[in-house]
């Protein structure tokens, strides 16, 4: 949540006041978490697309998406974006309008100044399509056609007209984080809503700058969050909590502390493993994936997370199945860690 509303439900919000966007479909992959898109969907009004593909695919679950829903110009709006710009959405859409031969709209620099939007992207579908077809590895596939926007196969590309775009002025005047990938950057824009609240002021990113502008140390609160780059190999680290003593809770604030580090610093995708419906709530409320159960669920996670890296985390009194931990070895080859320090309710 930022303030009043679900993160996506900004980002739905935006889409909405534009004036040049027929139809907002939000395409998931098909896996179980998508279901609760469904009464998300229907709640906002918009259409609900699951690729039946693979869950990484993203340049194949886009594209599908602007084929069945017949689109012209697509545009991508970030789900982790909640600060886009609806007028910048426009200009772009209305640019690439007017030059009927070209196939996308990038924002153009001002005065020597990038400017700071996160997630979009406005594009014909047929540099979708060409760009799809033209992604041959898994890196390529699973983000926003980097095939074409990273300009990894430029003679691919060579012929395709772009559209310059200069946005309004404000949105030149610095550079910081506006998407929502750590809890670092939810505690960002959740302080930027309480203090333009306070002043009367729409949550907006016009307003967002102008209140860094004048109170910039709140960018401290989101500054060291790490920026994966297109061919980063991301650490992916499971966190088996034991809570079934009286010190599980303080264990697993240590895990979750444990957790939001190895996010914010070296970008790791964590999922955390937990016996207690209590202790699944809290790890939810922190924005990790949470797994409900004991240890013999780790290898069936594994199938599905494939981590790298174990981390056990338990009392000293007890007994971990190492036939089981020797098997998880030789299947996954993950680094397997066992937490035994000691912990005190504070």
């Amino acid at each position: 949540m930022i303030g009043e509303r679900e993160v996506l439900s900004w980002v739905v919000l935006r889409l909405k006041q534009t004036r040049f966007v027929d139809q907002i479909v939000i395409c998931s992959p098909n896996e179980p978490a998508s279901e609760k898109l469904r009464a998300f969907s229907e709640r906002e009004g918009v259409h609900l697309y699951i690729y039946k593909g693979d869950i990484n695919d993203v340049t194949g679950r886009l594209t599908s998406a602007a084929i069945e829903f017949n689109a012209s110009i697509c545009i991508i709006a970030s789900g982790d974006c909640p600060m886009i710009s609806s007028g910048s959405i426009d200009r772009m859409v209305l640019s690439l309008k007017k030059e009927t031969d070209a196939g996308s709209a990038l924002f153009d620099t001002f005065d020597g100044k990038t400017q700071i939007h996160e997630g979009i992207i406005v594009s014909r579908r047929w540099l979708w399509e060409r760009a799809d077809a033209l992604s041959d590895t898994p890196e390529l596939r699973e983000h926003h056609f980097p095939s074409f926007y990273c300009n990894v196969y430029p003679g691919k590309f060579k012929d395709v007209k772009i559209v310059r775009v200069v946005d309004k002025e404000i949105y030149y005047r610095l550079r910081h984080r506006i998407s929502v990938d750590t809890v670092s950057d939810l505690d960002f824009l959740n302080r930027v809503y309480e203090e333009l609240s306070v002043s009367g002021l729409d949550f907006n990113l016009a307003n967002l700058i102008k209140l860094l502008q004048k109170t910039p140390e709140l960018q401290k609160i989101n500054n060291n969050v790490y920026r994966r780059g297109l061919y980063d190999k991301v650490t992916k680290i499971l966190f088996y909590v034991h809570d079934d003593d009286d010190k599980a809770k303080p264990r697993l604030l240590r895990s979750l502390k444990k957790a939001e580090k190895s996010l914010t610093l070296i970008g790791a995708g964590i999922n955390l493993l937990v016996s207690d419906n209590g202790a699944s709530d809290m790890v939810k409320t922190k924005g990790f994936n949470v797994h409900y159960g004991k240890e013999d669920k780790l290898l069936k996670i594994y199938d599905s997370f494939r981590y790298d890296r174990l981390i056990i985390d338990t009392g000293d009194n007890y007994r971990i199945d190492e036939e089981l931990i020797d098997e998880i070895k030789v299947r996954t080859n993950a680094e397997i860690i066992v937490v035994r320090e000691l912990v005190t309710d504070d």
